[in-house]
């Protein structure tokens, strides 16, 4: 374990970027953290379930320092420790944690910190992301007009960084929540929020948000969970009844050849941002030496005749291209065909060798044990970059689907007890970076799972594709046909991306009887909560912004792949309108 040491305050400037990058309690268990590889392989078995250590406020303060850097970490589906994440290192300088440590290092998913309202939380945030080693952490800047456009993005070797406490009602000024600052590498800052007296209980999140840079290291590791208070939204009822609570934090990682040799984190997004404008030429592609390769960058280490496919275009950019619209899909779960060349989609491979997966708290399908009839709320946190998780219960003595009991949202806990938006009420989507505070009771007979079900209507996805074939060099054979996903294989698509089926959690019943306590839709809940409903006001201002996107700031490369960004009236960041609504005003 590595305690990092401080590095000097100093005066930081408001980034001025001119690029962007799609981006968009009571039941912590004891026991350590779980060795990698428990789940590794064909002989791997579920994990118990566990959650993050948490960091805990003492005498109205939790003081900690948080270093983030390059490191590995111990999935439970890889038999070996896994690299390329970006972790924190912590230490507690004042505060208590959930297992009793005062340092930590290497940790996925980052610490969970918790204070309750009207307390101080002082962070000690050290950027020691340097000396990086990572081929397929890359530098999004974009290629500025007229200038020649890399085949491959210029990975960092460095990186700047900083924090935001995501939902939390904090300043957003100076070395509070401010997320215009740039700490370079080798820099730190001390951020100091003072949370309100009157901000409502419930879970919030934190992560890098340097602009430009914030999806790729909130995937690689730079995001945890923040309890403000209790995460269930402090609902009289829940402490009337003991009712125990969760936090699950989702996430998902890809490591190619999982169920091979494979033992690095890879960039999903990598062949969505090398560029093929130049279309390869007669054997090229056949002979391997055809450039930029959209296999992963660690392609020839991993297991020899590996298969990797994905989406392919080549030639003048189109935001119709969808290359990276599977990048979310286990490439188990696809096939490719070609005048050649057949390979079917295989979903019967183990889950836990899919070299995409989705994990909570850092665990594959992890196994939590429950009373029948016992009621809990579990906190589930959706802390990924750009991944949709639509969510199921199921009991399996029965098959019923129970109807989702929602109690709180992003923050603030509800009034009353709501279903769902569309739908029965069997289906709760969570987008990145939401929060969902839902009621759960173990039914009396069998099992429940948690999943990630097929979406009702799917169509099959099928576009122009290319297949690597590994044949142990950096110069692998690749060929073009199709590749397809199968409509009862997706989950969500959201028109840019594709997401997968996959259990979750698996609960078992145990031993004992649980209390039950009901959670009906529209029951109310007697709790304090800060949303308004501004449907019923007449607002003071109205405006209309015209939301756009592609290939069209004119200070960038029409030829860069980075370049595409979404513009708002007719503007890309950060030369966007300056909007400046009065405090308590209500805007439309």
């Amino acid at each position: 374990m590595v305690v990092r040491r401080g590095k000097p305050i100093v005066a930081l400037a408001v980034a001025v970027v001119a690029s962007m990058t799609l981006m968009l309690t009571a039941c912590t268990s004891d026991e350590p953290t779980t060795a990698g590889g428990g789940n590794a392989g064909p002989d791997g078995t579920p994990v118990a379930y566990q959650e993050p250590v948490k960091l805990s406020s003492e005498n109205g303060v939790l003081e900690v320092r948080l270093s983030a850097h390059q490191g590995t970490v111990d999935l439970d589906t890889v038999s070996e420790p896994v690299s390329g994440f970006l972790v924190f290192g912590y230490k507690v300088l004042q505060g208590t944690s959930s297992d009793g440590s005062t340092t930590g290092d290497d940790v996925y998913p980052a610490p969970t910190l918790r204070v309750d309202p009207g307390e101080r939380l002082i962070i000690h945030y050290d950027n020691d992301l340097r000396n990086l080693t990572i081929e397929d952490f890359y530098d999004p800047a974009f290629t500025p007009a007229g200038g020649e456009v890399p085949i491959y993005p210029p990975a960092l070797e460095s990186a700047p960084l900083n924090l935001h406490t995501h939902g939390v009602h904090v300043s957003p000024d100076g070395n509070a929540d401010n997320v215009l600052l740039d700490i370079p590498a080798g820099m730190g800052n001390v951020y100091d929020y003072a949370v309100p007296k009157d901000m409502p209980n419930g879970l919030y999140w934190y992560h890098s948000h340097r602009h430009t840079m914030t999806a790729q290291q909130t995937y690689a590791g730079l995001a945890g969970l923040l309890e403000i208070g209790r995460p269930d939204g402090n609902l009289p009822l829940v402490t009337q009844d003991d009712i125990p609570i969760r936090d699950m934090a989702l996430q998902y990682n890809f490591v190619f050849d999982r169920k091979g040799n494979g033992h690095q984190l890879n960039d999903p997004n990598w062949p969505q941002f090398v560029s093929t404008l130049t279309p390869p030429e007669g054997t090229q592609l056949a002979d391997g030496t055809y450039e930029p390769s959209l296999a992963p960058v660690n392609f020839s280490e991993t297991t020899e005749g590996s298969p990797y496919v994905t989406n392919w275009y080549s030639g003048p950019l189109s935001p119709a291209n969808h290359r990276g619209q599977n990048q979310f899909v286990p490439g188990n779960l696809q096939s490719f065909s070609s005048d050649s060349t057949n390979i079917p989609a295989d979903p019967s491979l183990p889950d836990n060798e899919r070299d995409v997966q989705y994990t909570v708290n850092g665990q594959f399908q992890p196994e939590l044990k429950l009373k029948p009839g016992q009621t809990e709320i579990w906190s589930l946190a959706n802390i990924s970059d750009f991944a949709y998780m639509p969510l199921r219960l199921t009991e399996t003595a029965t098959g019923n689907h129970p109807k989702f009991s929602v109690v709180g949202q992003d923050g603030n806990p509800f009034t009353q007890v709501q279903l769902p938006v569309g739908g029965d009420g069997t289906r709760l989507v969570i987008p990145p970076g939401s929060r969902y505070a839902i009621a759960v009771t173990m039914p009396d007979t069998g099992d429940l799972v948690l999943d990630m079900p097929p979406l009702d209507g799917a169509k099959p996805v099928t576009n122009p594709g290319v297949l690597y074939t590994n044949n142990g060099t950096d110069n692998p054979p690749a060929e073009l046909g199709t590749v397809t996903v199968d409509p009862s294989v997706i989950s969500y698509a959201d028109g840019f991306f594709t997401f997968p089926t996959q259990t979750l959690l698996h609960i078992t019943p145990d031993s004992g009887e649980g209390r039950t306590t009901p959670f009906e839709p529209g029951q109310n809940l007697d709790a304090y909560t800060s949303f308004v409903d501004t449907s019923v006001m007449t607002p003071d201002v109205k405006r209309t912004l015209t939301v756009s996107g592609g290939f069209g700031n004119e200070k960038a490369s029409n030829s860069d792949p980075k370049a595409f960004t979404y513009e708002f009236a007719d503007n890309t960041f950060p030369n966007i309108p300056l909007i400046q609504p009065r405090l308590n005003s209500v805007e439309e």
